[in-house]
């Protein structure tokens, strides 16, 4: 859940700092309230990537929906916590890396890098 947490909002905060993608442009300087409540459809394609990889790493399945659930549950806890922290390029890249050795598409994570 931490990874999912941490990925998904850095990665979608890159999205809310740079041209719109597909049509989504988000405030700078946006928090997890925000992505929460304004872009969620965006949350989701991100989390659906990062689980992808997650999947590919550890070899284990998960439960999308429990970890969904889980992450907005987190967002609770600081609802004003910034999206894109200092280390949200290297994470992405990092991510970008990790799927082509896998060979997965991870389309979400590649519009944001193409658009950043």
């Amino acid at each position: 859940l931490k990874n999912l947490y941490i990925l998904t909002t850095n990665i979608a905060g890159l999205a809310i700092h740079s041209s719109p993608l597909g049509g989504v442009a988000i405030e700078s300087g946006a928090n997890v309230n925000d992505l929460r409540n304004n872009h969620l459809q965006l949350m989701r394609e991100v989390s659906i990537d990062i689980l992808k990889l997650q999947t590919a790493l550890t070899g284990k399945t998960f439960d999308d929906e429990a970890l969904e659930q889980g992450m907005i549950e987190a967002f609770e806890g600081d609802l004003e916590h910034g999206c894109m922290g200092r280390s949200a390029p290297a994470r992405l890249n990092r991510a970008l890396q990790l799927a082509q050795e896998f060979n997965l598409e991870v389309s979400t994570l590649q519009k944001i890098k193409d658009n950043s």
